[in-house]
């Protein structure tokens, strides 16, 4: 069960300043110019890392793709992708982020940027547990909430997330 106690607009705020898209389309850019830079960061990112909700469908599919070793450029990721209401050109879109990209050399540290920001995203949410948890009017013992916030502390630097199962 995961706990999420924050609004959607704290959420927001959360994202927007915890967040940087053009590290997101500079990866995906770097992938589509050298399927090669995926494996430079394959084993820490993954699609829930990313803000960008298109960037975040972009780079599943490319990870997809990439797992059953088909070859992923602007032309055939287009194919794969899921379609959209807005109808947008996917082949422009996917050529512009290719283009975008500053320096293939740098893949590692943009997917790190991204990672560590997706890190604070949830330190802040573990915050906010804490938070609520603490002025709740469950009359929660104190050694329960700091075993709580614990808790959520080690399942985000084990697996970078703050699920929390049931015993």
């Amino acid at each position: 069960m995961s706990v999420e106690l924050i609004n959607s607009q704290q959420k927001s705020t959360i994202e927007n300043n915890f967040s940087n898209i053009e590290a997101e389309i500079a990866l995906i850019g770097c992938i589509l110019w050298d399927n090669r830079n995926y494996e430079k960061v394959s084993d820490f990112l993954n699609e829930e890392h990313f803000v960008d909700q298109t960037n975040k469908k972009i780079f599943l599919t490319i990870k997809n793709l990439l797992d059953k070793n088909i070859l992923v450029s602007p032309i055939t990721l287009k194919n794969y992708l899921p379609e959209e209401e807005n109808n947008f050109n996917k082949l422009t879109y996917l050529n512009q982020l290719k283009d975008s990209a500053p320096s293939t050399q740098n893949t590692y540290n943009y997917a790190k940027i991204i990672y560590d920001l997706y890190i604070k995203r949830n330190l802040v949410g573990v915050a906010h547990n804490i938070i609520q948890e603490t002025s709740s009017e469950d009359n929660i013992l104190a050694e329960n909430l700091i075993e709580n916030a614990e808790n959520d502390l080690y399942n985000l630097s084990q697996s970078g997330n703050t699920n929390r199962s049931l015993a």
